[in-house]
């Protein structure tokens, strides 16, 4: 099962003076399982390009396919929705029902369920998200903090059981201690499921320590698509992109300029620690 992006181009507005393309002949595969990172600077097309992946935007050429099914057809855009879980920068937004427990069954409620199997769905996503749903469930959504209101709008998406969950720029606004939260759900979730994570972020540190493979968007085009590890080595061609790389990454670079045997592609504090610690080890007794 995957989602196919098949020389797909999409231009707003076609056939008048304001017609702007912003993807152009992106063809890309997104396999079961994975967790891909797509990254790109500001007007790269990204938020363009996922809003393809559920259907809210039809490819002006070309097609996408979500297990075989394309987008394009009005019948299956049900189907495709409750596939593809697309969560908003800033979801909280969206929020609008009186009760937390009320907005997270909203989409399931709209697939004509059960009660019982709404009021089971509701209360699994919370758990998902890491809400008690007896200290949450009659809260009101307007009364939580901004980390508590992003999981609320998450676990409205996760309680319609998709098979692939699209966020863009989940963790934006939050405070670090709510970004590791959130991000740390995600990557638990993505294992534990199986579930496919397609992730927009523009936090080179944040999807060289989750992602399994990288897509980086310039110009409307996919300029590069690989392991972070790999692409992370390449910075100079990043920076021609308007990218960096994580910071620690960054900084092995230069420790390896006056220390060659310093592994440069390193991508988390924990990785590079034992590399440091050998190198002032060696530097001591030299």
């Amino acid at each position: 099962m995957s989602i196919e992006v098949q020389n797909v181009t999409f231009t707003y507005q076609p056939g008048t003076p304001f017609a702007t393309t912003v993807l152009k002949d992106i063809s890309i595969t997104i396999d079961d399982g994975e967790f891909v990172g797509l990254i790109g600077h500001t007007g790269s097309g990204k938020s363009t390009l996922i809003q393809h992946l559920n259907g809210l935007l039809t490819p002006t050429a070309g097609r996408v396919l979500v297990d075989g099914v394309d987008t394009k057809e009005k019948s299956t855009k049900r189907l495709i929705r409750r596939k593809v879980g697309l969560v908003f920068q800033y979801p909280e937004h969206q929020l609008f029902e009186e009760t937390v427990a009320k907005d997270v069954a909203f989409g399931p409620r709209n697939l004509g369920l059960s009660e019982d199997e709404i009021e089971e769905r509701v209360e699994e996503a919370l758990i998902t998200v890491g809400l008690s749903p007896e200290t949450y469930s009659q809260r009101s959504p307007f009364d939580l903090s901004g980390g508590e209101m992003r999981r609320v709008a998450i676990a409205g998406v996760l309680a319609m059981r998709p098979s692939y969950l699209v966020l863009d720029e989940p963790t934006a606004g939050l405070d670090p201690r709510g970004r590791d939260e959130i991000l740390g759900q995600i990557s638990d979730l993505q294992k534990k499921q199986n579930l496919t994570v397609v992730l927009v972020s523009h936090s080179m540190e944040d999807v060289a320590r989750l992602v399994d493979r990288l897509i980086i968007m310039y110009q409307g085009q996919v300029a590069a698509c690989g392991q972070p590890r790999e692409l992370f080595q390449r910075a100079e061609e990043l920076k021609k992109l308007g990218l960096g790389v994580p910071q620690i990454t960054d900084f092995m670079r230069c420790l390896h300029e006056i220390a060659p045997e310093v592994r440069t592609d390193i991508l988390t504090v924990e990785e590079a620690v034992p590399e440091i610690l050998a190198f002032l080890g060696r530097r001591v007794y030299a």
